[in-house]
């Protein structure tokens, strides 16, 4: 042995022959040897002076050495120091009872000492690896943990400083649209359109950052509302037209007629992906055109039956430019945050390197995929697909989730419970009024409702739907409000909720019924 220290093994054995040969074995190979006659003292030895390898007899008095193995595994120190196991009984139930109780190698009496020798040098080196590579797994959930921390105080730090700056820059914007409807000079009117241009882009380049730092952070949730798909692609579009127009650029649009207008999905967020796409379209076309399409994915096997309000399938958004392309370098790192394919001080085209990463991040968020192809000055090619249900109907992403109604004539109180049962994977429909509540009840599987208790009880019912109620399998209800009398025939309530609702209440109440319905 090289090392400083030398290193110590204990031996564990009734038999004090066995122990003396073990003994001068290891010494002669540089060990430092500790002896224990029994198993009961061999383990209190252990905790006294941990030592760096274990030589255990099995058949012993008392404490066999099975138990002993067993007892030093649960020990703060035992748990990854070799014991070798010495038996006289090589046969297989014995070696596999071993290596159950813990043990790492074993060793058949009776002990050939210069064998004996270099197995406890190789177990000692295999140990050491072993501990180094713990060390190092260690540390690597050290930094693994201390770079997660590190990314969300800077996803915080992104959102609140947007978030400040959006303030004055919003007062900025409307004041000077306010000193644009007075009366000024030509050069005046020029400059206050010039920050209005540059307070307009540079509010644009705070959005981006506020919406990337919320999506990184995962604390956006997306909507699941009727849309117009013909609006969402005009109010995207929209904004644009000016700079196309100025350009002399073309721009085309064509959804195809097999897509229904009518929705469901999140308006707001795909206008806002469309807005990206349509931006860097924009930025990077000096001529030719800019096409939208929107149309079904090709040879989609998911698409619904046209008549019925179920899924619809999913949908393909495609913006074709003829721009100046991108390169083959730049398009592996295309999608990654405040990178441009320009990084140099001398590029042409400005902005965060911020748009595409949202634009992925968007897509990822409301379950669909987004990919791109280009030739450089020629143009580019991006396209998204997106899960959608026609008005009424299902998507793919919500298929399977358990679906929560809620009936509260309450605004305020609706938008609380919508809000922290978004915290749950479920999907929230409300109900703002009885009749729009009875006209949802039915025909759908609930997981749970939440209605107004007193609404509940005073809620005129059809005998068409309370058959309905009555017949199908048992829904949970939560009343929101306090118990009280209750007229005959009401709908049954399974736990009251007092009002007004909190939000840390709300969700210990609902928490036992969407555990059991949630997909694993």
């Amino acid at each position: 042995m090289t090392s400083e220290r030398r290193p110590t093994v204990l031996i564990i054995d009734d038999d004090s022959i066995a122990r003396l040969l073990a003994r001068e074995a290891l010494e002669q190979s540089g060990w430092s040897v500790e002896e224990a006659e029994n198993g009961r003292l061999g383990v209190e030895a252990f905790v006294h002076h941990p030592p760096d390898l274990v030589l255990l007899d099995i058949m012993m008095p008392e404490m066999d050495g099975f138990a002993v193995c067993l007892e030093l595994r649960r020990l703060p120190g035992g748990t990854h120091t070799p014991i070798l196991i010495m038996t006289g009984l090589e046969d297989y139930p014995s070696i596999t009872q071993a290596y159950d109780a813990g043990a790492t190698d074993f060793i058949v009496k009776p002990i050939n000492g210069l064998l004996l020798g270099h197995r406890a040098r190789y177990m000692l080196r295999a140990g050491q690896a072993m501990q180094e590579l713990r060390d190092s797994q260690a540390k690597l959930v050290q930094a693994r943990d201390a770079a997660l921390e590190g990314a969300r105080l800077k996803s915080e730090f992104l959102a609140t400083i947007s978030h400040e700056i959006r303030t004055p820059m919003n007062g900025i914007i409307g004041m000077n649209e306010w000193l644009l409807g007075t009366e000024l000079t030509t050069e005046q009117r020029e400059c206050a359109d010039m920050i209005k241009q540059s307070a307009a882009a540079l509010l644009d380049i705070m959005t981006d950052i506020l919406d990337f730092s919320k999506l990184d952070a995962g604390r956006v949730i997306p909507d699941r509302i009727e849309l117009s798909l013909q609006t969402v692609v005009d109010e995207s579009v929209a904004p644009f037209q000016e700079r196309i127009t100025q350009k002399g650029l073309c721009l085309r649009r064509e959804i195809a007629p097999d897509i229904p207008d009518r929705l469901r999905g999140d308006a707001a967020r795909l206008s806002r992906l469309l807005k990206v796409l349509l931006s860097n379209a924009v930025k990077f076309t000096e001529r030719g055109e800019i096409r939208l399409e929107v149309g079904p994915v090709p040879d989609s096997s998911t698409q619904g039956d046209r008549g019925s309000p179920k899924h619809f399938g999913r949908i393909r958004f495609t913006l074709i430019d003829t721009g100046i392309g991108i390169d083959e370098g730049a398009a592996k790192r295309l999608f990654q945050p405040f990178v441009q394919a320009d990084g140099s001080n001398r590029r042409k085209y400005g902005g965060a390197g911020l748009g595409l990463a949202l634009a992925r991040q968007l897509v990822e968020l409301m379950g669909g995929t987004i990919e791109f192809e280009s030739t450089p000055g020629k143009g580019s090619r991006f396209w998204f697909d997106l899960p959608f249900a026609e008005a009424g109907g299902v998507t793919a992403v919500d298929a399977d989730l358990p679906r929560v109604l809620v009936f509260d004539t309450d605004v305020l109180s609706r938008t609380v419970i919508v809000s922290t049962l978004s915290k749950f994977s479920c999907v929230v429909e409300t109900a703002g009024n009885p009749e729009e509540f009875v006209s949802k009840c039915t025909g759908t599987r609930w997981a749970l409702w939440l209605a107004d208790s007193y609404l509940l009880d005073h809620t005129e019912i059809p005998a068409c739907v309370r058959t309905w109620i009555e017949t199908a399998p048992p829904i949970p209800v939560i009343g929101l409000g306090q118990g009280r009398a209750r007229p005959a025939g009401a709908i049954r309530i399974d736990r009251y909720l007092a009002k007004p609702v909190t939000v840390e209440a709300l969700k210990a109440a609902v928490a036992p019924w969407l555990a059991a319905v949630l997909p694993t």
